[in-house]
């Protein structure tokens, strides 16, 4: 039985990047682009006024140019990228006690889709099987691991 969060996963849209600057950068730099493809450029190029290193600091600017430098990103939505997290929500309110039928209202989704979120987590808390907990909540094993991990 696990009693930590599953390793953490992201979509493909966001490997690597996600991982050497972390989501939440990469939810700003998909707004900052308004969610269209872009080139990163070569570290050479990054200076203290590159619009870049404006959005995500000199450091993640160079990082994230050391692992994409070249290649053509092309960002998932907004809202797919912060579905997980907002899902959150409902593990929140689930620990205050709230009615399904509640949580479903204050979270915008439905009491069968709190109910498969809620099932999933209790099915990777007691066997950790990711894959099994994705299936059951009809989602992604990377939609699954962002949502039980509240780190990223």
């Amino acid at each position: 039985m696990p009693t930590r969060p599953p390793p953490l996963l992201f979509p493909p849209s966001l490997d690597p990047l996600a991982y050497v600057i972390g989501l939440g950068k990469c939810v700003m730099l998909a707004r900052f682009t308004s969610g269209r493809p872009f080139h990163f450029p070569p570290i050479r190029c990054l200076d203290e006024d590159h619009w870049l290193v404006t959005v995500l600091g000199i450091d993640d600017a160079k990082e994230a140019c050391e692992v994409m430098a070249g290649h053509l990103w092309n960002p998932p939505s907004i809202r797919e990228m912060l579905r997980p997290i907002n899902a959150r929500m409902v593990l929140e309110y689930c620990d205050i006690s709230s009615p399904i039928p509640e949580i479903a209202e204050l979270t915008n989704t439905t009491p069968r889709k709190v109910h498969l979120l809620l099932s999933a987590v209790a099915v990777w808390y007691k066997t950790g099987d990711l894959e099994a907990a994705a299936d059951l909540a009809e989602e992604s094993q990377w939609f699954i691991s962002l949502l039980l991990n509240k780190k990223c």
